[in-house]
């Protein structure tokens, strides 16, 4: 695990948590044979052990080319990385005309021990001065799938929803949770967050992204990759996964329901900086807040 072990969490499972999955499918075996459980019941209750996500099996990972490099000797503070969220919008932009970019979180890593983690979600908000909007995260959102289902459905709560706020979450795995892909989860995808009642969000695999549809219109895509991965990564990094969604400029009326001539449009990101001024000692983590005018 290196010498950096002490500041970091492994990236593997415990023969305690297989020998967990192995006496709950046995459980559900023996009730199976020797107390006539149906198959169709022993099929649900097996979900929750599956080693995969079914949704996620098509999901190639591929870092996008339009995100900038960090220069090595520029330090990471407020106004530093304020510039760099603003060369990553201006990066998407220029190779994507027809979307904007809804969300993205990522690792960066300075060196081995200066770290940062940035999170960006889009937002609006009914003041005409930009203020701080909080990122919701594993909040308001349900990921629900059906058996082997290669497909998901997420179920928001639209009680939960106020008029103002950021437009993507990360949500809740309800009843599968693939343990290979925990790295993913982890991290997380930024689902585009419905306030329309009666409208449902679907999202599958499709050519190596993971695409989501309105009505069987297609509204926008997720898309993972991995930023220097090891068996190990610093505890205060949530993965060395990284993930943006995508969302197309014209459908934004599919999913969300806005008074564009009242909103204004906004980024909120939040950042953890990671430093140790040896390798030996623990890292120093700050955690900073700051949102940008999507408009300047």
């Amino acid at each position: 695990m290196s010498s950096d072990r002490q500041k970091s969490t492994g990236q593997f499972y415990t023969q305690a948590s297989h020998r967990g999955r192995s006496a709950y499918l046995r459980t559900i075996e023996t009730a199976k044979q020797f107390f006539g459980m149906p198959n169709s019941y022993a099929a649900h209750l097996s979900i929750p052990a599956l080693p995969i996500e079914p949704a996620y099996i098509g999901l190639v990972p591929r870092k996008p080319t339009w995100i900038p490099e960090w220069e090595s000797e520029i330090l990471p503070d407020r106004d530093n990385l304020i510039q760099f969220v603003k060369g990553i919008l201006l990066s998407f932009a220029a190779v994507n005309k027809s979307h904007d970019l809804l969300a993205i979180s990522m690792p960066i890593k300075l060196d081995n021990d200066c770290w940062v983690d940035l999170t960006m979600v889009k937002a609006t908000t009914g003041s005409k001065e930009v203020t701080d909007t909080v990122i919701e995260e594993r909040f308001g959102c349900l990921t629900v799938g059906n058996l082997l289902e290669s497909r998901l459905s997420y179920e928001f709560d639209v009680k939960k929803q106020s008029e103002n706020g950021v437009l993507a979450v990360t949500p809740v795995p309800f009843m599968r949770y693939g343990h290979w892909h925990s790295d993913l989860e982890s991290r997380g995808l930024y689902v585009p967050k419905c306030n329309i009642c009666g409208m449902k969000i679907t999202g599958l695999s499709i050519d190596g992204l993971f695409c989501y549809s309105v009505d069987n219109i297609g509204i926008g895509f997720s898309s993972y990759w991995y930023n220097d991965w090891q068996p190990a990564h610093p505890k205060g990094i949530r993965s060395f996964c990284g993930s943006y969604t995508a969302v197309q400029k014209d459908r934004y009326a599919k999913w969300l329901q806005v008074d564009s001539d009242k909103k204004k449009n906004l980024y909120s990101c939040k950042v953890k900086i990671l430093s140790s001024k040896d390798t030996f000692r623990e890292h120093e983590v700050e955690e900073l807040t700051f949102t940008i005018d999507s408009s300047s």
